[in-house]
């Protein structure tokens, strides 16, 4: 009787009546395996009669029946380690393992499988792969899906700094604080510009006021908006300057305009003469043409000038000329007219001629059609002229051949206490002196013959009195 001894327990032997048979378990690695099955002859004392071999190559098909404790699927924690098993049935295949992040580290520890995961300081969940594989054939077996929360936050409320009152068409920079912020989105008042998604941004002032704001963002979305008002001072302007265009040399005049400036800056044509610092500016007109110029100011600096072109007109109407006709008097032609007594204007006094209806002296001023004047010398109206001669003021000899004596009875002292002016039939000024000894002989004896006016002017009153040439 013969008998069979198998090298390996995967070699099973089964006897019958003839003789034996063998088989061989399923070969759950990729590797070949080789066995030996040794023949004794039972009735000859048990010795050895020969042998063979039996290779079996692997079976690593069978090796994907594998599982995974906790259950293959996905594994979701805020921690930063953890562990799962792999099993195998029906063989031990080899097996390797990798992450798909190098957030996920793994340590393979026969049959159990350590993971460990760095912190997740963002503010979203993440997401990694743990892969299982078979090593001979690098079959992928198995994934284990690991999703862990962040423990970021929000970023903290902003602050915005920065200039204000600011310029308008000025450059400035405006800053944003906040903890936490990877990101900034700015927004500006209308009609400004700039852009920055980091925490500073350089904008152009525009002409509006209003808020320059700041909105911090991080992984975990945007925080709180801060917000900072601006008060933006305007490019100062003035509007179009009005006052007469045509002026006469001499003559005052008012140039004004309208703007929001702080302060104006005034430029004249040159002979002029004037100064403000004000929307508005009176003038000495000179003889030069030329343009009226306003340029504001505030605290931003100068704006845009805006002139206005005055003409000076020379053509100044000629010294009008008085003639009588009894009280009557008539003034040469002009535009206009307006009457003086002594100096003093006469109400309504305001056509060519005029009556006499008191003593004194009589003037005329005429302005031609651009506004010139002209005033004409005193007139003495011989019919309306009253002597008030005082008794301590006596003048002899009248009628004189020309020369005559003024003689003061009252007290004289060292001061202009009296004053003298003669005026002839025409109200022109002949004569002007002070009086400082009480007798003085006056000497009109180059003058022609006629009637002349006396006019003693003293601190309380004014006298006058005929004197006749003849």
């Amino acid at each position: 009787m013969m008998t069979a001894t198998p090298s390996d327990g995967w070699i099973h032997i089964d006897y019958y009546s003839g003789g034996y048979n063998y088989n061989v378990d399923a070969n759950y690695t990729c590797a070949s395996r080789t066995g030996t099955v040794d023949i004794y002859d039972a009735n000859n004392n048990g010795i050895w009669v020969t042998n063979f071999t039996i290779t079996q190559e692997g079976n690593y098909n069978s090796c994907t029946n594998w599982y995974i404790n906790p259950t293959l699927g996905s594994y979701s924690s805020s921690s930063n380690s953890d562990y799962f098993t792999v099993y195998a049935t029906g063989g031990s295949c080899g097996y390797h393992v990798t992450a798909s992040d190098s957030w996920i580290t793994t340590t393979y520890n026969g049959g159990e499988l350590d993971f460990n995961i760095d912190a997740n300081t963002d503010c979203a969940t993440r997401t990694g792969y743990i892969y299982v594989y078979i090593t001979c054939t690098n079959a992928l077996i198995g994934t284990y899906t690991i999703m862990q929360a962040g423990s970021g936050a929000l970023p903290g409320a902003a602050t915005v700094t920065g200039p204000s009152p600011t310029c308008q068409g000025s450059s400035q920079t405006y800053f944003c604080s906040s903890t936490g912020a990877t990101s900034y989105n700015w927004t500006l008042p209308p009609g400004w510009s700039g852009s920055s998604s980091n925490s500073s941004i350089i904008v152009t002032v525009g002409s509006n006021s209003g808020n320059v704001c700041c909105t911090p963002i991080n992984a975990c979305g945007p925080g709180t908006q801060g917000c900072f008002p601006v008060a933006v001072t305007g490019i100062p302007f003035c509007n179009n300057i009005t006052g007469s265009s045509s002026v006469c040399p001499g003559t005052t005049q008012s140039y004004s305009t309208s703007g929001n400036a702080t302060s104006y800056n005034w430029t004249l044509p040159p002979g002029w003469s004037g100064s403000s610092s004000n929307s508005s500016i009176t003038v000495t007109v000179g003889s030069n043409s030329g343009n009226v110029c306003c340029t504001p100011l505030n605290a931003c600096g100068p704006g845009t000038q805006v002139c206005f072109a005055a003409t000076t007109v020379t053509e100044i109407p000629p010294v009008p000329t008085i003639t009588v006709n009894g009280t009557s008097l008539m003034s040469s032609a002009g535009t206009t007219y307006q009457w003086y007594l002594n100096g003093t204007l006469i109400p309504g006094a305001t056509t060519q001629f005029y009556t006499c209806a008191g003593s004194g002296f009589y003037q005329v001023e005429i302005t031609n059609i651009y506004g010139c004047a002209a005033i004409s010398a005193p007139f003495g109206c011989p019919n309306a002229i009253e002597e008030n001669i005082s008794s301590n003021i006596k003048i002899y000899p009248n009628p004189t051949d020309g020369i005559f004596t003024l003689e003061m009875r009252g007290q004289v002292t060292g001061k202009s206490d009296y004053r003298i002016k003669i005026f002839n039939y025409l109200g022109q000024e002949i004569y002007d002196q002070e009086i400082l000894i009480k007798k003085t002989e006056i000497d009109l004896s180059n003058k022609p013959k006629g009637i002349y006016f006396v006019q003693i002017n003293t601190e309380e009153r004014t006298y006058i009195s005929k004197v006749v040439i003849q």
